[in-house]
């Protein structure tokens, strides 16, 4: 799609929203993250959202009607973001472990068939100074996976980064 095409795209409000309700007990339900049926084993939509509890699973046939899987994928955490490459899913998110004042940091999750999931990987610790004030025990969130391919003594790698604010985190595969 070209940016002139993008510019040109008419937008509206679908009739059925919202599309996803919070869970019983939370609010809200936010920071969704999703796979297209081409990128999943049984070819249906799959989405990674929070709600104040933790993030839930739900799946769709047609990306309009979700169902929420039952129970949590993980308890207190927050704004997951779902990366799939050779076979396995990759879910990052934000993972607090206080609320006052405020810790959180970067977990992974992996899985092959996104049912099973491994235990969580924290994988970044907030450690630069704007992470920490006076109400915070220092926090890293909402994770964004951005691969990138560099060259290294003529050897082409691929090289993924954790997007937070800053880079933070960078590992070649």
């Amino acid at each position: 799609m070209t940016i002139a095409e993008l510019k040109n795209i008419s937008w509206k409000l679908f009739e059925g929203n919202p599309l996803i309700r919070p869970p019983f007990a939370s609010p809200i339900v936010a920071d969704p993250s999703f796979l297209t049926p081409d990128k999943t084993p049984d070819q249906r939509w799959h989405l990674f959202a929070h709600s104040l509890m933790g993030i839930h699973h739900y799946v769709s046939d047609n990306g309009i009607k979700w169902k929420r899987l039952s129970g949590l994928i993980t308890f207190k955490a927050l704004r997951p973001f779902i990366y799939f490459e050779n076979g396995t899913y990759y879910l990052f998110y934000e993972k607090f472990t206080s609320v006052f004042p405020f810790h959180s940091f970067i977990e992974l999750k992996t899985s092959t068939d996104l049912i099973n999931w491994s235990d969580g990987k924290n994988i970044l610790e907030p450690g630069l100074p704007w992470q920490f004030d006076d109400c915070k025990l220092g926090n890293a969130g909402n994770a964004c996976l951005v691969k990138t391919m560099a060259i290294t003594n003529s050897i082409s790698v691929a090289v993924w980064f954790i997007w937070t604010i800053a880079v933070l985190w960078s590992r070649a595969i």
